[in-house]
């Protein structure tokens, strides 16, 4: 009996005497595919919604703007998460573009937790 994963070209061993799969760890990696903004005006509240997979509830996954990081998120599902502007030491962010990043920390290694980057996307301030 073979299987296969339809984003993988690796096809699984089973064990029929055990019933042991192996082949394949499924991949944790967030992935960035859009966001629900791509631009706003300073001094403004924006909240941005992301859209892709593989992101984590319980604070497991985390937005990084530009330089800010752990920016929390409101978790909605594996596909879906949002986030608020971050407010600089003065009240405000400058004008310009930041890399909008996606971080999960993959809790698979409990004695070495690794932080697992999505691609990033770019977001204008004006």
């Amino acid at each position: 009996m073979s299987f296969s994963c339809p984003k993988s070209n690796i096809s699984p061993i089973v064990d029929n005497r055990i019933r042991v799969v192996k082949g394949f760890i499924p991949n944790s990696t967030p992935i960035i595919f859009g966001l629900s903004t791509y631009s706003s005006q300073i001094n403004e509240h924006t909240v941005v919604n992301i859209v892709g997979e593989n992101f984590f509830p319980f604070g497991s996954s985390t937005v990084k703007f530009g330089v800010y990081k752990n920016i929390p998120v409101s978790y909605f599902s594996s596909k879906l998460i949002s986030f608020e502007l971050p407010l600089s030491n003065r009240g405000t962010l400058d004008r310009g573009q930041y890399d909008v990043q996606v971080v999960t920390i993959d809790n698979k290694r409990p004695t070495s937790p690794l932080p697992l980057y999505s691609n990033k996307v770019e977001y204008t301030l004006f």
